[in-house]
């Protein structure tokens, strides 16, 4: 019964989530996704969560954004403008944001996320993103990175980690420590 309520909860909460963006959307004129020019730093609202949010990173047509201590992975067609674009250096002053320790993997570890969130997502949605994650975290050079699963029912936790034991890139993993999300996030050791 419990996990049925929580289930019901749940779908509740998505589809007022779901019915929130559409009235929004029929409120506002539509802008074209073409119209934001998105960069890291930037406002902009999350159409189908009906919330601000700020641009962390953009890969392959996929926009990663933060709201308060959630980040989530977006459809750049669900964004719309909310502020002004952060303010930009010259071009002359720019500088590539990378480590310098002289590897050949830097520039791309400075690209690569260390972290995975997978709050909200179902055992098949998540085995994918986790290869994905994985694959660029490996060729980034990165030794160790973070999945976060929640704690939830403890179904995404256990597939997670049965997934990472057979996942050729993952050496070792292990329960994170209490700052690291507890039993909540796995921490895993790359080969």
């Amino acid at each position: 019964r419990e996990i049925a309520a929580r289930e019901a909860a749940r779908a509740e909460r998505r589809l007022r989530g779901e019915s929130a963006g559409l009235r929004s959307r029929l409120e506002r004129p539509e802008r074209t996704a073409a119209e934001i020019a998105l960069e890291p730093g930037r406002r902009v609202r999350v159409r189908s969560l009906d919330r601000d949010a700020e641009v962390v990173a953009v890969r392959d047509g996929k926009i990663e954004v933060r709201f308060g201590g959630i980040g989530m992975t977006v459809e750049r067609e669900d964004l719309e403008p909310s502020g002004p674009a952060p303010p930009s250096a010259p071009a002359s002053r720019r500088t590539p944001r990378t480590r310098p320790t002289g590897r050949e993997g830097d520039d791309l570890a400075a690209g690569a996320p260390h972290e995975l969130l997978l709050l909200g997502r179902t055992v098949d949605e998540a085995l994918p993103e986790i290869d994905r994650f994985l694959d660029r975290a490996a060729l980034a050079g990165r030794t160790e990175v973070r999945i976060v699963h929640g704690h939830g029912t403890g179904r995404l936790r256990t597939a997670v980690r049965g997934y990472l034991a057979r996942h050729p890139h993952a050496a070792a993993h292990r329960p994170g420590r209490p700052e690291e999300g507890g039993d909540g996030a796995t921490v895993v050791t790359l080969r």
